[in-house]
């Protein structure tokens, strides 16, 4: 992770950063979602904005897509599932994209973000 990603980490008050930094995102009954790019771009949306959203799983990986009133958030990882059905119960608080680089050292079954990205809905439109 980098350096920019662990000041964000260190800034999380009463929170077990290793667990966050290992596991790369949190959950909790909250109204919003965090996502943090690589960069340590952040970008927040309410739950209350999301309109629709799906997944599918490729042979390479798995997609995320949400539909929030102003953007569309795309990520992509592998074993996004019980990502996919924290954010269905809007009880994901952040997401973190990590290096793919980086996939051997997460645990079986867990969720692995490596891109996130973010667009204007009406830039979306026609894709």
């Amino acid at each position: 992770m980098n350096r920019i990603s662990k000041e964000i980490l260190a800034e999380l008050n009463g929170q077990d950063k290793e667990e966050l930094e290992e596991k790369g995102f949190k959950s909790g009954d909250i109204g919003t979602i965090d996502f943090i790019k690589q960069d340590g771009t952040r970008q927040m949306f309410a739950y209350s904005q999301l309109i629709t959203s799906w997944t599918e799983k490729t042979d390479e990986h798995n997609i995320i897509k949400l539909f929030f009133s102003t953007h569309v958030v795309k990520l992509k990882g592998y074993k996004l599932a019980g990502l996919y059905e924290l954010i269905r119960k809007h009880n994901l608080e952040i997401v973190f994209a990590r290096d793919e680089r980086y996939l051997n050292t997460s645990k079986e079954n867990q969720p692995y973000v490596y891109s996130i990205e973010s667009e204007w809905r009406s830039n979306h439109k026609n894709k």
